[in-house]
């Protein structure tokens, strides 16, 4: 992924909330980001692999997307 070539993606998508508004999805977002970055990061840190921490957490990743 190119993180700086998806900035004008984003803002087209968000160009019709207000501005309060696509703060709080940009804070949100970044939010959800550094908890999955701290997530992966802790993993190296145990035993347990990358893919049955996400296996096992599933149901808690559908129910968060199917909440937005």
């Amino acid at each position: 992924m190119d993180p700086l070539g998806n900035v004008p993606i984003f803002n087209a998508v968000l160009s019709n909330l207000s501005g309060r508004r696509r703060a709080y999805v940009i804070a949100r977002e970044l939010c959800l980001a550094l908890l999955i970055l701290f997530l992966f990061l802790a993993l190296d840190y145990t035993t347990v692999a990358r893919a049955s921490v996400l296996f096992y957490t599933m149901p808690i990743w559908l129910t968060l997307a199917a909440h937005f």
